[in-house]
């Protein structure tokens, strides 16, 4: 973009210049709300379409329509303002498009679909990302063709939550996201560059105050998000970073009896069906770096699996093949809703209720279970494995409380599901601290030719 003339740069502060210079094919931007980042990927895109840079598509996603008509004004703003100073020349508009006389042209569309962006060859947009349920799907299914083309991909976005899938890109834990460029402006950067808003009493633009603002929003942990790009994090959540991270692999069981634990689900999108595995060592003893001492320690072992759209005949295949091959005492399975029918199938199969608990989730069963694992873990009897997909997971559950001084556990439905391997780990951990001893049965699972299990107890 080093070719932008002064009279369009001096409409844009330093913040945003610096994003619309960097020459990056893949850039990442956190922004406070009301900096203009909207209006400067606008602006973005449609210069590159003027000046026939990639292309020759340019695609905007926003996460609803609303947001992708406004983007289109923005557009049509920006190609108008080109076209008077003789930088472009403007062929024709649609009610998602903008064409230039040079064959290339801008498209703003709403998400909610990963066809939007699956096979596009051009430069691809994604406004508010950490608001598209879809950002992981989107990237995935848009990055391969990308790659191949030449295309850019931006993904800019207000801060939302540690563990959704933008601020993951963002933070890189993993290092996954290292050839990304990154750029992040809160509103007091903003404030200090000199932004400015408009007097609805007088139409002049005046100065931007941060007391205005909090005027608006008198919460200061929303105010830090949505202002600040300071992520909801560890105080509204049941497992705080310092917890999990000191749990991750305390420790690891040589031996032990092994548990399941069950989260049932159906949807093609949206939950998980998640199997997880604990294992209880009764004699082992753990002494932490201060000299603490926890006995009669678990082990979440592993997410056994984790899957979207299962059948329920392929569900309990699998999770009666997992029970037995891995010699499983006891399983508790989420018995809500849809889980009736599957949990009463297992239990006649495995063993019976002694076997395979029945965990139906009400608002009082739900505290026990994730009180239950947060004491564990805080008394440091309870170590879970090196899985990314899980510690994100348990970091989303959330503690709400209601005008009445309820506690409920909640998680938002993302990309990731609805922290369905935590809940099985959960469960899981749930079925080893209430074991008690129960016949041991010699049985083989077999699968049978409809689909079904065959058992042949000895």
């Amino acid at each position: 973009m080093a070719s932008i003339s002064t009279e369009i740069t001096g409409l844009f502060l330093p913040y945003q210049i610096d994003y619309l210079r960097d020459p990056s094919r893949f850039k990442i931007w956190v922004a406070s709300r009301q900096v203009g980042k909207s209006l400067t990927v606008a602006f973005e895109a449609t210069m590159r379409a003027a000046f026939g840079l990639g292309g020759p598509a340019h695609l905007i996603i926003s996460h609803d329509d609303r947001a992708s008509k406004l983007l289109l004004r923005y557009i049509v703003k920006w190609a108008r303002v080109l076209a008077a100073v003789g930088l472009a020349s403007i062929a024709r508009e649609t009610a998602t498009e903008l064409w230039f006389s040079n064959g290339q042209y801008v498209m703003s569309l709403p998400g909610g679909r990963t066809t939007v962006s699956r096979g596009f060859t051009g430069d691809l947009y994604i406004d508010e990302g950490a608001h598209h349920r879809d950002l992981e799907q989107s990237l995935q299914a848009a990055l391969p063709t990308l790659t191949r083309s030449g295309g850019t991909v931006s993904v800019i976005s207000s801060a939302f939550s540690d563990v959704d899938y933008f601020w993951e890109m963002y933070s890189d834990p993993s290092g996954r996201w290292k050839h990304w460029s990154r750029h992040i402006t809160t509103i007091h950067t903003a404030i200090e560059q000199g932004i400015k808003r408009e007097d609805p009493k007088t139409g002049q633009r005046v100065p931007l105050t941060l007391d205005e603002l909090r005027e608006l929003m008198p919460d200061p942990v929303q105010f830090d998000c949505e202002f600040g790009c300071i992520p909801l994090t560890d105080a509204e959540s049941q497992f705080p970073k310092t917890v999990l991270d000191d749990a991750t692999l305390r420790y690891i069981l040589q031996r032990g009896e092994g548990f399941g634990g069950y989260d049932i689900a159906r949807s093609q999108q949206g939950d998980f069906t998640a199997l997880a595995e604990c294992k209880r060592d009764h004699g082992a003893v753990h002494v932490d770096e201060k000299g603490n001492e926890a006995r009669d320690l678990l082990e979440v072992t592993s997410v056994v699996m984790a899957r979207r759209g299962m059948e329920y005949d392929e569900q309990l295949d699998y999770a009666g093949r997992q029970f037995t091959e891995r010699g499983w005492h006891r399983m508790a399975v989420d018995s809500t809703g849809i889980g009736d029918y599957p949990t009463t199938v297992l239990q006649k199969r495995l063993g019976g209720p002694a076997r395979v608990e029945a965990y139906p989730f009400t608002l009082e069963s739900k505290g026990r279970l994730m009180t239950l694992t947060r004491s564990l873990m805080d008394q440091g009897r309870l170590s879970i494995c090196d899985d990314h997909e899980l510690w994100m997971d348990f970091h989303s559950i959330r503690r709400v409380f209601s005008d009445a001084g309820n506690v409920k556990y909640t998680a938002e439905h993302t990309e990731r599901g609805h922290a369905d391997r935590a809940i099985a780990a959960c469960l899981a951990v749930h079925a080893a601290n209430q074991h008690i001893a129960v016949p041991t049965f010699d049985f083989a699972t077999v699968p049978t030719g409809g689909g079904g299990m065959r058992e042949d107890w000895g």
